[in-house]
């Protein structure tokens, strides 16, 4: 699988993914610190995120609208390595303006992007079990829940959450 160019993105009508730059490193991480956010995301340092920019098997890419190139968001994604190369995991999707539909629009980019593109026969991701917004999105989007990693991430001194896993599977 090659990396995405930025000079070609993953266009949709409305929005379009690239790959992040170096420059863009201070708005995804405001983004992960947003209070709407922060509930959500375990935000990353900057090291981390170079990291997973220069790491060939991590896809960590901006969600930008079409015309007016304007950030709306990011994405990580990852295919692991192994037996794991016919799965792609969706790590994270932040969008900034929520209630637009970039969300759902990103999601079936993201889609494309696993199944048209690239080839993989699964697409999976974890989801806080709290995060009712997000779970519905990605059921009205196909994913199926698969199970439920319970008590799996420690959220405070001693309060922990539930992670559900769900995949969605390609033609």
């Amino acid at each position: 699988m090659k990396k995405m160019n930025n000079k070609n993105p993953v266009e949709g009508k409305i929005i379009e993914m690239r790959e992040t730059m170096i420059s863009d490193i201070d708005f995804v991480m405001n983004l992960e610190r947003l209070p709407e956010n922060r509930v959500f995301v375990l935000g990353n340092t900057e090291k981390e995120h170079m990291d997973l920019i220069n790491n060939p098997d991590d896809f960590h890419l901006i969600v930008q609208e079409c015309e007016s190139q304007k950030r709306v968001g990011f994405l990580l994604m990852s295919r692991g390595t192994g037996i794991k190369r016919h799965n792609l995991e969706l790590r994270r999707i932040v969008i900034k303006d929520k209630g637009k539909g970039y969300g759902r629009i990103t999601l079936d980019l993201v889609k494309d992007f696993a199944f048209k593109s690239n080839n993989f026969h699964r697409l999976w991701l974890d989801v806080y079990a709290s995060n009712r917004v997000a779970r519905r999105l990605y059921e009205r989007e196909g994913f199926e829940v698969e199970g439920i990693l319970r008590d799996c991430l420690q959220t405070g001194e001693k309060e922990y959450t539930d992670l559900i896993v769900m995949s969605i599977i390609g033609n």
